[in-house]
């Protein structure tokens, strides 16, 4: 008597027609496990090629006047001046300048560099 997984076959046929459905459901599996590991691998390439977009997108917002800028003053003002370039922040230099305890020029001057900076990019300005 032959045995497989625990039956027991007393027909040769029988045991080859056992052993052809356990092949068939192997390679079932096998076929199930390269579609999974080539979902996985493709997972994988878009989480790598996102990490190396916000990798860069970091390293080009680190380059930018703002984080250059050493005063918090300056710092707080070019805050406002991006708001105010998008449209969400209705205010003058002026009342930048006060808000930020710097002068009107220093404000102006930074003013034009951002708006240089952004058409150069493409920016929100255009």
């Amino acid at each position: 008597m032959d045995y497989i997984e625990g039956l027991e076959f007393t027909d040769r046929n029988k045991l080859y027609e056992r052993i052809r459905e356990l092949e068939s459901e192997l390679k079932k599996k096998d076929s199930k496990i390269l579609e999974i590991s080539s979902k996985f691998m493709a997972k994988l390439e878009r989480h790598r090629n996102d990490k190396y977009k916000a990798v860069s997108r970091l390293k080009e917002i680190t380059n930018t006047e703002f984080f250059k800028a050493k005063d918090t003053r300056v710092r707080k003002a070019m805050v406002l001046l991006d708001l105010r370039l998008k449209g969400k922040l209705d205010l003058t230099i002026d009342q930048i300048a006060t808000a930020c305890d710097l002068t009107r020029q220093c404000i102006y001057v930074r003013e034009r560099r951002m708006i240089k900076d952004a058409k150069s990019k493409n920016s929100y300005l255009g």
